[in-house]
């Protein structure tokens, strides 16, 4: 008896041994507070020029606060992966809108909706997924045209973005 006490006891420390050894240390881990927003525009924007902010004044979910509606900027509050999402409308006139996810005045994605003909509405967006640090700026910008018309109305104008894990 004494011989399978003293065996159980070395097993044990040998996959104890076992186990420290294959623990990887991971930098990742889930938020510890959410950060999350959805913002949508409340109305038209007549006559938008290039590289102008677009500001997403009608808050869906503002998660942390780290969005601002009267700027249209998302602050980064912590190292980690996010992920971020715009939808646009461009219609009933025959013109394009070009519009981009911008982090520190660099372009990260863009998207367009090119509208043909008269009456013709068109839905534009991209997706990105970042990994950021604590203070950089994230927002939604026209580029490439000038003098264009951004639908808000209905609700077809939207900038989200959330925070999947943190480092």
């Amino acid at each position: 008896m004494k011989y399978l006490m003293a065996e159980n006891k070395d097993l044990r420390r040998s996959v104890e041994d076992l186990q420290q050894a294959m623990r990887i240390p991971h930098k990742r881990s889930i938020p510890e507070s959410p950060v999350a927003f959805s913002a949508k525009l409340s109305h038209n924007v007549e006559h938008a020029g290039i590289d102008q902010t677009v500001i997403f004044d009608s808050i869906l979910l503002n998660e942390g606060g780290h969005y601002n509606p009267h700027t249209g900027v998302f602050r980064v509050p912590v190292e980690g992966i996010y992920l971020f999402n715009m939808m646009f409308a461009d219609g009933y006139e025959p013109h394009r809108l070009w519009m981009r996810i911008v982090v520190d005045g660099q372009e990260k994605v863009a998207g367009v909706a090119d509208t043909l003909t008269n009456n013709h509405d068109m839905m534009g967006g991209n997706l990105a997924i970042l990994h950021l640090h604590p203070g950089d700026s994230v927002w939604v910008a026209t580029f490439y045209a000038a003098d264009v018309k951004i639908y808000g109305r209905h609700s077809f104008t939207t900038f989200s973005g959330v925070l999947l894990y943190q480092y």
